[in-house]
């Protein structure tokens, strides 16, 4: 993902799987989200994971 007025390129870690191993189908809700997410709901969600391709990686398996 490569938008204006952010760092680069930018990650973001998402959840496929419940603690259950179930597949969770909210991910579209998240796709379609994503827009109005970014960049206001970064500064909230920074991962420690580092991704050689990405310059920020940010943690969505919450959401």
């Amino acid at each position: 993902m490569n938008e204006p007025g952010l760092p680069g390129r930018i990650g973001l870690g998402v959840a496929l799987r419940d603690g259950q191993g179930k597949v969770l189908v909210g991910n579209t809700a998240l796709m379609a989200a994503l827009p109005s997410l970014v960049p206001d709901e970064l500064e909230w969600n920074t991962s420690p994971v580092q991704d050689p391709y990405c310059t920020a990686v940010y943690d969505f398996t919450h959401w």
